[in-house]
């Protein structure tokens, strides 16, 4: 099984969101996180699905009106993992999101059954508030990573996301 972390953010960029946009993604983010912080591209002509706009880049990131996901790649902890190998993600992730001005980052495992969903309500214009009361609706959040992955005998079984709330200030 192979559950990869993606995580939705809100922002306040026009949409759909212009090379001037990526080009300030690319000032912002790289002098607090230099790996995930340059090499974006926006790609107009990709259709993603849902009216979202696909930004390309170490980390895959598509817009909405209001809100956005990052799809990463990188596979979510499993049961017995410590989440701080998985922390310069995090922190790049959260890096993005605070260049945009979000409050917080909802962190999904890609096989948790809304997470299809959210691709679609971020391109309905629905802002993170909104999606996160929907998420609510739906499970609670886990606390931690590691409760969000549970060992059975034979696979593992989704049991949540994670909300990561952000300071401002913080780099």
């Amino acid at each position: 099984m192979s559950t990869d972390i993606n995580a939705a953010f809100g922002h306040r960029v026009p949409f759909p969101p212009t090379e001037t946009v990526v080009a300030e993604m690319r000032k912002g983010i790289h002098p607090v996180n230099p790996a995930f912080g340059s090499g974006w591209d926006l790609l107009p002509d990709h259709d993603p699905g849902f009216g979202l706009v696909y930004v390309r880049g170490p980390l895959r990131i598509y817009f909405g009106p209001h809100s956005a996901i990052i799809g990463t790649g990188w596979r979510w902890p499993r049961p017995g993992e410590h989440g701080d190998e998985k922390e310069s993600l995090v922190s790049a992730v959260c890096a993005i999101a605070r260049h945009f001005e979000s409050p917080h980052v909802i962190f999904l495992p890609s096989d948790l059954e809304p997470w299809c969903s959210v691709f679609a309500w971020i391109g309905e214009g629905l802002a993170l508030d909104q999606i996160q009361q929907r998420l609510a609706g739906i499970r609670k959040p886990s606390t931690t990573f590691q409760e969000t992955l549970k060992q059975r005998p034979d696979c593992y079984e989704i049991n949540g996301y994670v909300i990561k709330e952000l300071d401002p200030k913080a780099a």
